[in-house]
């Protein structure tokens, strides 16, 4: 009888699990935004070496990607 009532509370558990996770996943997508996206770039200590170099690069990805910004 115990386990009766043991399988009984689990398949409403599942069911109860399913239905949750069938909710969550039907949500609508937010819009995507159409503006200016922003990257951080962050070094550790390159500064007076190589900041010729990383201004260059950031140039040149900002060119090739138009939608971002570093």
């Amino acid at each position: 009888m115990f386990d009766i009532f043991k399988w009984k509370r689990f398949r409403l558990f599942a069911t109860f699990g399913l239905i949750l996770t069938f909710l969550i996943s039907c949500t609508t997508p937010s819009p995507l935004n159409l503006n200016t996206q922003e990257i951080k770039f962050w070094t550790i200590q390159l500064q007076p070496q190589f900041t010729n170099y990383f201004n260059q690069l950031i140039t040149d990805f900002e060119t090739d990607n138009p939608g971002l910004s570093v």
